[in-house]
């Protein structure tokens, strides 16, 4: 019986290419979900992917039958996230599951398309980065009004749904 489980390893800054690298030499698949992140710079917007988890990358391997040790020495990990019992503590398989599903094959996360009133959503690009709110209304095609408290007033701003994403249902 195999009993292959995804485990996180931290990283050292910078470190993802290096470690991602050297991990596939030695046998271990890895995953790191990244985000489409759009931004304002030099006057022009700029798009990039940047990790959901910064400073983490998950790891795939059977802690009975691999020399799971060999990862804390790996140029660009600084080492596994362990458990009190001094074993690497893995991540539960149905959240693996449901992230790799909201993934497409290089990792990047799919926008969410499902979004409707009274979600809650965290804007994830532009001035509102981070900005958790409610969706008020869908007034237009390719658009969702949120209700964002500015100034110590309440203001009704249109997003795109690629701006978004689902935080919980609402």
């Amino acid at each position: 019986m195999t009993n292959v489980k995804w485990f996180v390893a931290g990283l050292k800054p910078g470190g993802f290419s290096r470690a991602r690298t050297n991990l596939a030499r030695q046998g271990f698949e890895t995953f790191m979900p990244v985000r489409e992140v759009r931004s304002l710079r030099r006057g022009g917007n700029k798009s990039e992917a940047q990790p959901l988890f910064p400073g983490y990358i998950f790891v795939k391997f059977d802690p009975d039958k691999t020399q799971w040790r060999s990862i804390n020495n790996t140029f660009g990990v600084t080492g596994l996230i362990m458990s009190r019992l001094n074993v690497p503590q893995h991540v539960p398989g149905q959240f693996m599951n449901a992230l790799i599903h909201k993934c497409d094959a290089h990792g990047q996360i799919f926008p969410s398309e499902n979004i409707t009133i009274g979600h809650i959503v965290r804007v994830v690009d532009g001035p509102f980065i981070d900005l958790i709110a409610r969706v008020e209304s869908l007034p237009k095609q390719g658009r969702v009004a949120l209700l964002l408290e500015l100034l110590g007033r309440a203001t009704r701003v249109e997003f795109s749904p690629k701006s978004l994403e689902l935080a919980t249902a609402g």
